[in-house]
């Protein structure tokens, strides 16, 4: 694959993109990047999971290399690694802990049923990203930040842009970025200037840090919120539209999960590994000190795409790879990344995930497709369908 572009064009489908099979061996693959910069696309299970634990790899500097048009500050405290970003992280994690997400699930459970009566509502038929998955992921992480959800109509255009890989021109994407840091230090100034009862949210969290003893700063402090809000539900929305846009496909898969329940979770991890969710694969590494994956050279400055989504894939990690089985264990997938970049809100997702889809089992058992045409999202750093329509 001499002088491929990355990342490839959207080609419909689930899965990682069909390019991914033209690479010889999953070798590291030389490619250019948006921006134009080369980098080594990573695709084998071993080298994904290496690229992203050995600290050798860092992600220092990588989110300036042009893989989207979003504004690289807005990706600040996802990409950096220690001193002080680590103290950064370790603090998002503190607040962010599954043990919180984990006392989250009776909220949404009562927010999919909810969710579930408005469907009913509409008559027997609606589309079910808008209608069910977004308004749930918007709520709850609303709910976990402290942000009220009528903001969502201010902050959800601005996520919009801040989300596209290819699809907005650079300028708009960083107009986007300092409307919504512009909103968010706005909200946080008028929380942590309250004299009321703190919140048991992550909001609260933030801004107990900054008077700590390992203070973060204030703009610290914005800045974490800011990013967990602009990745916090886009991603889980638009996995639980293809989640089940997955199962409703097949029939016997829904129909096995509606025989066998107690196999959701398992179901959810499986569905993980075989969706490709990233367009643009993981963040940036870029290697510090010489080294060789596998029996290619690495020099210190090379950049490396990790693509999780085509690691999943990998004959070599998963026996039959390419195909969806409800019930298979263990399932090591790297959905969620892995190491200490792992994805803060991977329990949060899978607490939504199982309850959306058990709660749609239950409730509404003759779900199906309407047999539309499906269209996927173009020019996206998060893949999904334009629209699944579903009847019931």
């Amino acid at each position: 694959m001499p002088d491929a572009r990355f990342p490839f064009p959207e080609s419909g489908g689930a899965g990682p993109a069909p390019e991914f099979d033209e690479i010889p061996d999953r070798r590291p693959c030389p490619v250019s990047l948006y921006g134009g910069a080369p980098a080594l696309l990573l695709t084998a299970y071993e080298d994904v999971r290496r690229v992203v634990t050995d600290p050798r790899f860092d992600r220092v500097g990588a989110a300036r290399v042009g893989l989207t048009n979003r504004s690289p500050d807005s990706l600040e405290h996802n990409e950096a690694d220690a001193p002080d970003p680590a103290r950064r992280r370790r603090t998002i994690t503190t607040a962010f802990t599954a043990r919180r997400a984990q006392t989250l699930t009776p909220e949404i459970e009562a927010i999919v049923a909810e969710l579930i009566d408005d469907l009913r509502a509409r008559g027997g038929e609606a589309e079910f990203h808008d209608a069910f998955a977004q308004p749930l992921a918007v709520r709850v992480i609303c709910r976990l930040l402290g942000i009220p959800y009528a903001d969502y109509k201010t902050f959800g255009p601005l996520v919009e842009i801040l989300m596209s890989a290819t699809a907005y021109p650079p300028e708009q994407v960083r107009q986007a970025h300092g409307q919504l840091f512009a909103y968010f230090a706005e909200f946080y100034d008028q929380r942590a200037a309250q004299q009321s009862p703190a919140e048991n949210d992550v909001l609260t969290d933030l801004i107990e840090a900054t008077r700590s003893g390992e203070p973060m700063s204030r703009e610290e402090a914005i800045n974490a919120g800011y990013g967990l809000l602009m990745a916090g539900y886009e991603t889980t929305s638009h996995q639980l539209a293809i989640c089940l846009y997955l199962l409703l496909s097949e029939r016997d898969r829904w129909e096995r999960l509606r025989a066998e329940p107690e196999l959701v979770p398992t179901a959810v991890e499986e569905l993980l590994r075989s969706t490709s969710l990233l367009s643009t694969g993981g963040a940036p590494h870029i290697a510090a000190v010489p080294a060789t994956l596998g029996d290619t050279p690495v020099e210190p400055g090379q950049v490396m795409v990790p693509v999780f989504a085509a690691a999943n894939r990998d004959p070599r990690a998963f026996d039959r790879p390419d195909e969806i089985i409800l019930d298979r264990s263990p399932n090591p997938h790297l959905a969620f990344g892995h190491g200490r970049h792992v994805c803060l809100g991977a329990s949060l997702a899978r607490i939504e995930l199982t309850a959306a889809i058990s709660g749609l089992l239950r409730e509404l058992p003759t779900l199906r497709l309407t047999g539309a045409d499906l269209k996927w999202r173009e020019g996206t750093f998060i893949r999904g369908l334009t629209a699944l329509p579903v009847r019931w």
